[in-house]
């Protein structure tokens, strides 16, 4: 090889080097050229995890090789269709924004996004007498052929059987609307009224409204407002339109004022003067009170604090600490730290049972003879997915993996992600 051949390779090399270097520092750095543009620009990332894992990922018609969870680094700013899907899994999509330096996450605040079952699986089924569901919705009680109690644990699956018989149907015998927690305290509860052949079983059998932990129990009778303390009824207040059971404190409206009665002390406060109203019904949660007063709903903080109208429903969400609400056509979320609150959904279609499931970011819903799902992930759009038939009335356990459909006689469970 001549001398000049061999400067000529190395001064080759030596302009490589400087040319190239520099893009791969670039390029490490996350800038890349863009050829629309004519001009290098910075990257960004893209961060895209699912449940259940090893989901397809394509942004637009372009179809990542590797599936999730996957970080997608070095793309040029813009907005992307990102699209996940799975065999057997219904699809999720969502236009979503790169930016420069800037790392987006699919699935936003949540750990993963959620890909539900395009069929569920049906993996058990109860026959049903009478179903009543807890109000925390942790519970579903029922009643089965051979006249046996038995409570099932919405988030384990176990189920507990207990003897029936005449009168011993735990929240079932009574013709009252009956808010209840703890089944089997309340099964036992109702036995020694029974053994005992004590008198409060009596008012409790013409009772209008009942709500009992297992420990404590108030009622009312006539719009009377009692509890039993240990066995025997104490008069609480009349003329009393609503009430709900916290722990060992019962809230109630009488006439126009809000008040509180505690079981153990049986310390009566009077908190607040309400407007006049024709229909009421109260939320106590987390050391919050909502009322609904004539499809209005209040925040009660020292004073009534409006939110929205018309509600027909609320609901108070432990894990987000949020309160879910809404009407047959809406669905909303209030932020009581922020006081803001956002719309859900709005359907032209009637809407039925609502149920919060934070771990997925999901609102459940029936409409329309099915259970469906909209996601709180508001950007672009909210997908929309129909999980199942609908029944009477529906539960989710807090992974929002487990639906109990309940039926006039039957109770129908789903594995639907």
């Amino acid at each position: 090889m001549t001398l000049k051949i061999r400067f000529t390779l190395v001064a080759l090399g030596v302009l490589i080097f400087v040319l190239i270097t520099p893009a791969l520092v670039l390029y490490a750095r996350g800038f890349k050229y863009d050829f629309s543009k004519m001009q290098v620009v910075k990257t960004g990332t893209l961060v895209v995890k699912s449940e259940p894992r090893d989901a397809t990922i394509s942004l637009g018609d372009r179809q990542i090789k590797n599936k999730t969870p996957l970080n997608i680094r070095f793309l040029l700013p813009g907005d992307y269709e990102v699209i996940i899907s799975k065999d057997g899994y219904q699809t999720w999509s969502k236009r979503l924004s790169i930016q420069p330096q800037f790392v987006t996450w699919a699935n936003l605040d949540r750990e993963f996004i959620t890909l539900f079952r395009s069929q569920p699986l049906n993996s058990q089924n109860y026959l049903s007498k009478k179903t009543s569901v807890s109000v925390s919705a942790d519970e579903i009680g029922f009643v089965d052929s051979n006249f046996n109690v038995n409570f099932i644990s919405v988030d384990s699956g176990d189920l507990t059987t207990l003897p029936g018989g005449v009168g011993i149907a735990g929240p079932f015998d009574f013709n009252a609307k009956f808010a209840w927690n703890n089944g089997v305290q309340i099964y036992n509860l109702i036995l020694d009224f029974i053994t005992n052949k004590n008198q409060a079983l009596q008012q409790l059998q013409t009772a209008q409204t009942i709500a009992s932990n297992g420990q404590q129990v108030v009622f009312s009778f006539l719009d009377n407002l009692f509890a039993l303390i240990n066995g025997v009824s104490l008069p609480i207040d009349p003329k009393v339109s609503a009430f709900t059971l916290d722990n060992d404190e019962v809230w109630y409206i009488q006439s126009n004022q809000i008040k509180r009665f505690n079981l153990v002390t049986q310390e009566k406060t009077t908190l607040t003067t309400i407007p006049e109203y024709k229909s009421a019904s109260l939320i106590r949660s987390r050391g919050q009170l909502y009322t609904i007063l004539d499809q209005t709903l209040y925040k009660y903080n020292e004073k009534m604090e409006p939110i929205y109208s018309p509600v027909t429903f609320a609901a108070f969400d432990e894990v987000s600490d949020q309160l879910y609400f809404g009407n047959t056509n809406e669905i909303l979320l209030f932020n009581p730290t922020t006081h803001q609150t956002q719309l859900i959904l709005r359907s032209l279609t009637s809407l039925g049972h609502v149920v919060l499931n934070w771990e997925t970011g999901y609102v459940f819903f029936a409409n329309e003879g099915k259970i469906k799902t909209i996601e709180l992930d508001g950007r672009d759009h909210r997908n929309v997915y129909t999980i199942a038939d609908a029944g009477s009335d529906f539960v989710l356990d807090k992974r929002g993996k487990t639906l109990y459909v309940i039926r006039d006689d039957q109770i129908k469970i789903y594995e639907i992600r």
